[in-house]
């Protein structure tokens, strides 16, 4: 995309909103009088039930929206830990296609999987995950996942639970979507 530096307004005068300017213009298509482009939507994170509470176990439910429909979605993540990081966290992917759960392993750089149905279950140094009572259920644009979860000692304190979710066009931020109190049993 070509355009003249002319085009934009107050380049020397405000730098940072000039920029924003020039960064929104060209995202939506604004500058020079360019076609609009398509975005794809991205999947949102609807909610998480319970979305607060204190325990050492819980079976967490997980709802995703996906403006293109459930067949977009590949998978599914919640991420709970003190901070923003799968190492030495319970970060559990949900993978749509193999009906699994991916559990992180402590150092966040790999995973173990256990396929819903099987009475399987994967663990790490924080948590355990069981697929006996998991539940996996799409309807229309809507995914709900029910994610057994038991926490270990060592994890107790204080957790957030940040949502995530990929499909075929790219990979949503975790947001922060609740909180969570890992106590003894």
């Amino acid at each position: 995309m070509l355009f003249e530096l002319a085009m934009i307004p107050d380049l020397k005068r405000k730098p940072l909103l000039t920029s924003f300017w020039l960064l929104t213009s060209l995202l939506i298509g604004g500058a020079c009088g360019s076609k609009r482009e398509h975005v794809a939507p991205s999947p949102a994170a609807i909610s998480i039930a319970p979305q607060s509470g204190s325990g050492a176990s819980k079976s967490f439910t997980i709802r995703f929206s996906n403006t293109s429909g459930s067949d977009g979605l590949i998978d599914l993540r919640v991420l709970i830990n003190s901070e923003l990081s799968g190492a030495k966290a319970c970060y559990v992917y949900y993978d749509l296609a193999s009906n699994s759960f991916l559990l992180v392993n402590d150092s966040g750089e790999g995973s173990t999987r256990a396929t819903l149905g099987t009475g399987a279950a994967t663990e790490n140094g924080q948590c355990i995950v069981s697929t006996a009572g998991a539940a996996s259920t799409r309807n229309g644009a809507e995914t709900t996942v029910s994610i057994p979860i038991k926490f270990k000692p060592s994890f107790a304190g204080a957790k957030n639970l940040y949502l995530s979710s990929s499909t075929r066009d790219g990979t949503a931020a975790l947001a922060a979507k609740g909180t969570w109190t890992v106590t003894l049993e």
